[in-house]
């Protein structure tokens, strides 16, 4: 059953608004139509947005983005579910100039980097330890992208 998109929303509003984050819930859990789970940790910093039929929500690091038609049910846990303690496990990206190092990655990891406008202007599978060289990209915003997190980058 299809969680309606008024609730949807509500919730974002909720979280951005009232000011639910870390003080009384850890995390915001989509189970989507695909079976698959994204799961927002919330912090006192969070924000969210609707834009077309994504609901984006960031807390000034990370973006994640929820594509609202797929969602089955929505959940504000007060912990954090074991995927995300996983996740912790993979250290966070290192942002050296136009260099971004990447360590303990799993086996078949993605990392994509999109302008803003979507377009994918670097892709490479990756596993373990990488080096990410954004030299060749002129100036401007991008979103890179590994297996599910997402971090904004800018480059001058």
């Amino acid at each position: 059953m299809k969680t309606p998109l008024r609730a949807i929303l509500l919730v974002a509003a909720a979280i951005t608004l009232l000011g639910l984050h870390a003080e009384v819930y850890k995390s915001l859990t989509f189970d989507m139509s695909d079976g698959s789970t994204v799961i927002i940790p919330l912090s006192s910093s969070i924000e969210s947005e609707i834009n077309d039929n994504q609901i984006v929500f960031s807390d000034g690091t990370n973006v994640y983005s929820v594509d609202a038609a797929k969602i089955n049910n929505v959940e504000l846990r007060k912990d954090i579910p074991s995927a995300i303690r996983e996740i912790d496990d993979i250290k966070v990206p290192v942002i050296t100039g136009r260099t971004v190092c990447f360590s303990n990655l799993p086996a078949n990891s993605v990392i994509m980097v999109c302008a803003v406008d979507g377009r994918i202007v670097k892709k490479l599978e990756v596993c373990g330890d990488a080096v990410l060289s954004l030299e060749d990209l002129p100036a401007g915003i991008y979103l890179v992208n590994v297996n599910k997190t997402t971090i904004k980058i800018s480059l001058k």
